[in-house]
């Protein structure tokens, strides 16, 4: 079983769709179709050939890579090469070894293993909530009318899992499963901001104040423009606590500052074009009674907690039945703090 990623996924208007992800054309919001399929981009022993040149450090001219991602249809080196990962596993294991490709789209909050909330990395939309809810950044880049597809770490570890013991697997024919969420059950960038902000702003006692008023910004030029505001805002942070003898607070906010435009370019796309990723398989199926706009609450909460290690005390209970203080085997007894019933597939 290989761990992929869903926005491999490419539409057939390969060209027109580069030109729509790529933010500075100014085409955004468009939405791209993720068929559950394998890729067709690569000629015969192309992958292979790339992937000798990669791994023997050729270098490779930046006008070649870009040329590939933009006839094949990929935002960005991230995507392309998650694409080749799974043409060379198709092709090495065809006739030998029975395979299932697994494409996650966002990856969150755990919604029950081990715990309710859980969450250890900052990568993706995590590093976004931590700034966020840190009071680093006041940034929020995307497209207001974008949905995205985000799902809890533990059903992507459930979906694995059930690739290798419960699909029908052909040496010859690799399956391709979505781990994502749906267009149905996606939460607009908008809304997902909004209540980032009414949960974060809750806590009266973070030394960086949270948003309140967040700029959802889309344009080059504004996200650049609102990142040195957000820089701007820190450094004079920094020298007064070093001014002030807190050198220490200082040099940590000191560290966060160049992390700043490296996390919000690194999400920027995904934030602004709408993705449409069908799946045999709904999420419904697996995690009961799936609700987004619930489960972000959820998101919120492991942030808070998890990443940025703030108290127990001062975590926003007033939605309870998305409780992270709920233990894993008071889930199924107590459903006012969590919503999610076992399913008869993976114990959700």
């Amino acid at each position: 079983v290989h761990c992929s990623t869903a926005y491999v996924a490419t539409s057939k208007a390969i060209k027109n769709q580069h030109d729509a992800t790529t933010t500075s054309s100014g085409h955004m919001g468009k939405l791209i179709n993720g068929p559950e399929s394998l890729s067709t981009i690569f000629a015969d022993g192309e992958a292979t050939t790339l992937y000798n040149l990669i791994m023997n450090g050729n270098d490779i001219d930046i006008n070649i890579i870009q040329s590939m991602l933009q006839t094949r249809g990929f935002p960005n080196t991230y995507t392309f090469t998650k694409c080749l990962a799974e043409v060379l596993i198709t092709e090495r294991s065809k006739g030998y070894v029975p395979m299932a490709i697994v494409r996650p789209s966002i990856v969150s909050v755990s919604i029950k293993y081990p715990t309710p909330g859980w969450i250890d990395s900052l990568s993706a939309l995590a590093g976004c909530l931590f700034l966020m809810g840190g009071g680093f950044i006041h940034t929020a880049i995307g497209d207001p009318t974008v949905n995205l597809d985000v799902v809890p770490c533990d059903y992507v570890a459930g979906r694995l899992i059930d690739a290798a013991f419960t699909e029908t697997l052909d040496i010859n024919n690799p399956v391709v499963i979505h781990a994502t969420a749906g267009k149905e059950n996606s939460l607009g960038i908008e809304a997902l901001v909004m209540y980032a902000a009414n949960y974060f702003t809750s806590d009266k006692t973070t030394f960086l104040k949270p948003f309140i008023r967040p700029r959802l910004v889309s344009t080059k030029k504004s996200i650049r423009k609102s990142i040195r505001k957000d820089e701007r805002r820190l450094r004079a942070i920094a020298l007064y606590l070093s001014l002030t003898g807190k050198k220490r607070l200082a040099k940590k906010i000191g560290k966060v500052i160049p992390s700043l435009a490296k996390v919000a370019h690194g999400f920027d796309h995904f934030a602004s074009f709408g993705y449409d990723f069908y799946s045999r398989t709904p999420i419904n199926e697996f995690v009961a009674d799936f609700d987004i706009y619930s489960y972000c609450d959820l998101i919120h909460q492991g942030t808070y907690f998890y990443l940025l290690r703030r108290g127990v005390e001062s975590l926003d209970m007033s939605k309870p039945k998305y409780n992270i203080l709920a233990k894993v085997e008071r889930v199924q007894e107590q459903s006012q703090y969590c919503k999610y019933l076992p399913s008869s597939k993976l114990g959700f």
